[in-house]
């Protein structure tokens, strides 16, 4: 992969770790709106209420699960990225190479 495709690539990670992050606060509220109804349901509804905060803990437990697993994609990202700046200013010390301002 070359450097453009692998930047579009990185880019798409982090844009796709800020979506998933909006949906799993979005699941969020949702749980929290389904626990509402479930305390306050009459008990002719409390058995639907319950099944559906369950069903929104689920969904809430997914959405976080695939922002969990893009935030560690996104880490290792900016793990590599300092690694490499790092290593191309070691590198160019030892060339004698200059980065920054003299």
């Amino acid at each position: 992969m070359n450097a453009k495709k692998r930047s579009l690539h990185q880019k798409q990670i982090v844009d796709d770790a800020v979506i998933a992050y909006v949906e799993w606060r979005e699941e969020r509220i949702e749980v929290w709106n389904a626990y509402g109804s479930w305390a306050s349901a009459p008990p002719e509804d409390v058995r639907r209420a319950h099944a559906a905060y369950r069903a929104a803990l689920d969904r809430e437990e997914a959405a976080a699960m695939v922002y969990a697993g893009l935030m560690r994609r996104v880490g290792h990202l900016v793990e590599t990225a300092d690694y490499h700046s790092r290593l191309t200013f070691v590198l160019g010390r030892a060339h004698g190479l200059s980065f920054g301002p003299k």
